[in-house]
């Protein structure tokens, strides 16, 4: 019979005990671990570790105000799910409306004359040279506006977004920046793009009210010479002076259905950046709109778990609806991005909204990942 000899037990006790104290500290280092900000715990027979995440829309678009004015009527608030074609706001333009009527006062002076081509039109002259000098007016009005406009304080800032974005784009080819640095400096650049655009969309608006106070200019002088006693009627200018009336009214009449904005794409309002009877400014995001469709799961985590996380892994999302909900996924993307405290990676996970009714942006939901 064998008998160890007593320090050997105690050895073996002893290295037992380190094993056992050393699993006990892993556990409970991943399990209080500060970085993931989240927890860990067992399941399924592996560590699961679950992190909290950002919910963000999938699809984001603005909707921008087409001309100046006060906010009238304000149909939506936050949180509201619009159709494509509803209406959300209706703005007041004095002068846009002014204009309209004007043009349809014109219109209908024309059709008469058109109609009536034997009768010698006796207007009274003086209204006749008040609209006169009203649209003179106009004219110069418009063309002041024409030469001050200049697409510089957008071509500018443009160039150097885009210059930007292709520096950051050159340096992420040599490792030297973040994905998340690029796609920052692409989407400034495509923000500055979308000003330009608007910025173009101005001075064609601009160059069309040149054109319109031009005609309405014509139009009166061609009014007051046909209310002279030696002017006789005709019938081809009566039609001419018709035409070019009505064109004139549908062009200034289809401007002023700008001042109904309506959503353009369905989704959910998550914004509103006007108030009842408050001013807006030609091309200003009015309101937000997030196509809920899909739901992005943004997870900052850091190192030691991105590293273990590759696109296509099967998570659990956990969405704060109520009650809650787990929702079976997939990795989406892993991307690197800065942060002020550590290095850290972006995991984003996307899910199908599972609560198309409620408006889970900007809310917390977390993403449990297996080991």
């Amino acid at each position: 019979m064998n008998v160890e000899h007593p320090s050997v037990v105690r050895l073996e006790r002893l290295g037992w005990t380190v094993v056992k104290v050393a699993f006990v500290a892993l556990v409970l280092m991943l399990v209080l671990n500060p970085a993931t900000k989240g927890r860990a715990g067992f399941s399924g027979g592996g560590l699961e570790t679950v992190l909290p995440a950002r919910i963000k829309a999938a699809g984001l678009f603005s909707v921008k105000a087409e001309l100046s004015g006060e906010i009238t009527e304000l149909t939506v608030k936050p949180g509201d799910t619009v159709m494509g074609d509803q209406l959300l706001a209706v703005i007041s333009n004095p002068e846009i409306e002014g204009l309209v009527e004007r043009a349809r006062r014109r219109m209908e002076f024309a059709a008469e004359r058109l109609n009536q081509p034997k009768t010698v039109a006796q207007p009274q002259r003086r209204w006749l040279d008040e609209q006169q000098t009203a649209a003179t007016k106009n004219l110069h009005a418009a063309e002041q506006r024409v030469r001050e406009f200049s697409l510089a304080d957008a071509e500018q800032p443009y160039a150097r977004a885009r210059a930007n974005a292709t520096r950051i784009k050159s340096l992420l080819d040599q490792h030297l920046a973040t994905a998340r640095e690029a796609e920052d400096a692409q989407r400034e650049a495509d923000n500055e793009l979308r000003n330009l655009n608007a910025r173009r969309e101005v001075g064609a608006r601009l160059r069309q009210e040149l054109e319109s106070a031009q005609s309405q200019v014509k139009m009166a002088r061609l009014q007051l010479d046909s209310a002279s006693p030696a002017a006789a009627p005709d019938s081809g200018y009566a039609k001419l002076e018709y035409e070019e009336a009505r064109a004139a009214y549908e062009s200034l009449n289809e401007r002023r259905g700008g001042l109904r904005i309506v959503a353009g794409h369905p989704g959910t309002v998550i914004r509103v950046n006007a108030t009842l009877n408050g001013a807006v400014q030609e091309g200003a995001a009015i309101f937000e709109i997030a196509n809920s469709g899909n739901l992005h799961f943004d997870v900052s985590a850091p190192a030691t778990i991105a590293r273990e996380v590759h696109t296509g892994d099967q998570v659990m999302v956990r969405v704060p609806t109520d009650p809650p909900a787990e929702v079976p996924a997939r990795v989406a993307q892993v991307l690197l991005e800065p942060d002020p405290q550590q290095l850290s990676y972006l995991i984003r996970v996307t899910i199908p909204n599972p609560a198309p009714d409620r408006l889970l942006v900007g809310l917390e939901g977390a993403v449990a990942f297996n080991h």
